[in-house]
C-alpha cells in the first residue's frame, strides 16, 4: 500500500526538491543593470553559411618542408630582414655633361658687366633669350635682341628697339614672347609682344613719368602677365596685368604696393596658383620683405617676418612653398618656407661671396636651381636640390669671368643657363645647357 500510494505521489515530491533549485540556477531574462535580455531564433536566412574558400587563396600543407631553412645565427637572418630600399644619392653632374654655346659676340665688357641677360623656354621648346648688342666699342647706343632658337633649329635674331637699360622676358603661349622694358631716356615704359606673323606689336604703359628704376619684374600665370615698376625716390610700387584669354585683351593697372621704397629686380616677383602673386620689396627699412596681392580681391598683405639677406631672385614652387636666393658677407643663401615663415628653411653655400645677381628656378620634377656668379674663382656655378629634397650641392659649370645669369627649364626638364662671358675687354652672350 505505502509502495502503491509513493508511487502515485512520486511526481509531486520531484517537484517540491527541484523546484527551488530551479529558481536558484535559471535566467530571469533580467540582469544585475537591468539589461533585458531577449531570447529568440533567428530566421533561416540569417543563419551565416561560410560557404566554398575563393579560388585564389592558398592553403599550406604543414607537413610541407619551408621554402628556406630557419636561420640558426644572426649572420643567417639577413634573407628575412633585407636591408630598407634606400634611394640613392642623385649623381654629381661632370662639367663635361655641360654643352656651352656663343649666341652673339663683340659686347663691351663695360656695359655687360652692369646688364642682364633674359631666357625663357615656351611650350614648343622653343628658347627666346634677351640681351643687348652694341655697334660700337663705348655702346652708345645698345639695342636690345631677342635670339630665338627653335627645338633642333639654329639662332635666329629679332631687333627690338634701341634701348638702355632694364627689361623682363616672359612667355605663355608658344612663339609669342613678351618683353616689357624701361627705357629712361625717353621716360618710357613699354611692352612688346610677339606676334603669329612674326611681328612685334609695341604698347606703351606709361610715359612722361618714368625715372631711373629702383625695382622692375615680369612673371606669368598660366593666362596672365604680371608687370611690377618701383621708380627710385618714389615710395611705392606699380603694378600691371595683361589677360590673353580676354577676347580683347588691354594692359591695365592694378593697386599700387605702399609704403615700399624698392623692389626686387627681374626675378623677384613670381605668381602664384590662386590668382594672387608675390613680391619681394624693401619697406622703410633696409630689409626685404614678402607681400602677396589677391587679384579677386584687390588686396595686399605683407608677411610679418623680414628676410635677413640681400634678395636676388624668389621663386613659388609646385608644393605651393617660397624661396628666394640672395646673399651676406660670407657667400649665397637660400631660403624658404611659407608666407608666415619664409625663412623655415636656410642653406648656406660653403664656397665665398658672389659678386651679381643670382637667378633660381624650378623644374617639373621640383628639383631647385640656382645660379651664381663666385667672387673668389670669378666663375659660374650651379646650386642643386634634386626632386623636393632639402640636400644642396654646387658644381663649376663655366670656368670664366661671367655676368648676368639667368635661368630656365627646357622642354626636356633640364635647367639652362643664359650669361655674358668676358675673357677680355669684350664679352659672348652664351647659352650653358645639359648634353643631350
Amino acid at each position: 500500500m505505502l509502495s502503491q500510494r509513493f508511487a502515485r505521489r512520486w511526481p509531486v515530491l520531484i517537484y517540491l526538491v527541484c523546484a527551488p533549485l530551479l529558481s536558484l540556477n535559471a535566467c530571469s531574462c533580467e540582469d544585475e543593470d537591468n539589461y533585458f535580455w531577449e531570447l529568440s531564433e533567428p530566421p533561416l536566412d540569417e543563419h551565416l553559411d561560410g560557404g566554398h574558400p575563393p579560388e585564389d587563396v592558398a592553403f599550406s600543407d604543414l607537413d610541407e618542408e619551408p621554402d628556406a631553412p630557419e636561420p640558426h645565427s644572426p649572420d643567417d637572418w639577413d634573407w628575412a630582414f633585407p636591408d630598407p630600399q634606400i634611394e640613392p644619392e642623385p649623381p654629381q653632374w661632370e662639367e663635361t655633361q655641360w654643352q656651352s654655346q656663343v649666341v652673339a659676340e663683340g659686347i663691351p665688357k663695360v656695359f655687360a658687366s652692369n646688364d642682364r641677360t633674359s631666357v625663357v623656354v615656351d611650350r614648343a621648346g622653343t628658347v627666346w633669350l634677351g640681351y643687348h648688342r652694341c655697334d660700337d666699342a663705348r655702346c652708345i647706343t645698345p639695342e636690345l635682341v631677342i635670339a630665338r632658337r627653335p627645338v633642333g633649329g639654329s639662332w635666329s635674331y629679332e631687333s627690338i628697339a634701341r634701348h638702355r637699360g632694364i627689361f623682363g622676358l616672359s612667355v605663355i603661349h608658344a612663339n609669342e614672347p613678351l618683353a616689357v622694358y624701361l627705357d629712361s631716356i625717353n621716360s618710357e615704359l613699354v611692352a612688346t609682344q610677339r606676334q603669329a606673323d612674326g611681328a612685334w606689336h609695341a604698347e606703351l604703359l606709361a610715359h612722361g613719368r618714368v625715372g631711373n628704376a629702383d625695382g622692375f619684374d615680369i612673371t606669368h600665370d598660366r593666362a596672365r602677365f604680371y608687370l611690377s615698376y618701383a621708380q627710385e625716390g618714389r615710395g611705392q610700387v606699380e603694378f600691371y596685368t595683361y589677360n590673353t584669354a580676354s577676347p580683347s585683351p588691354l594692359w591695365r593697372r592694378l593697386r599700387d604696393l605702399s609704403p615700399a621704397t624698392a623692389a626686387a629686380f627681374d626675378e623677384g616677383l613670381k605668381a602664384g596658383n590662386a590668382m594672387d602673386f608675390y613680391l619681394i620689396h624693401r619697406s622703410m627699412g633696409t630689409d626685404f620683405q614678402i607681400s602677396r596681392y589677391d587679384v579677386g580681391n584687390d588686396e595686399w598683405t605683407t608677411s610679418e617676418r623680414d628676410y635677413t639677406t640681400q634678395i636676388s631672385a624668389l621663386v613659388y614652387r609646385q608644393n605651393g612653398e617660397l624661396c628666394v636666393s640672395g646673399s651676406d658677407p660670407s657667400g649665397l643663401v637660400v631660403d624658404c618656407g611659407s608666407f608666415i615663415d619664409p625663412i623655415s628653411r636656410r642653406h648656406f653655400f660653403e664656397n665665398g661671396a658672389t659678386y651679381y645677381l643670382s637667378s633660381m628656378i624650378e623644374a617639373r620634377d621640383q628639383s631647385l636651381f640656382v645660379a651664381f656668379h663666385n667672387q673668389r674663382e670669378h666663375d659660374l656655378r650651379l646650386g642643386r636640390s634634386p626632386q623636393g629634397r632639402w640636400d644642396w650641392s654646387s658644381e663649376r659649370i663655366f670656368d670664366g669671368p661671367t655676368y648676368g645669369v639667368s635661368t630656365s627649364i627646357d622642354h626636356r626638364d633640364h635647367v639652362l643657363l643664359s650669361y655674358y662671358y668676358c675673357p677680355g675687354d669684350t664679352c659672348e652672350v652664351r647659352l650653358i645647357e645639359r648634353a643631350p
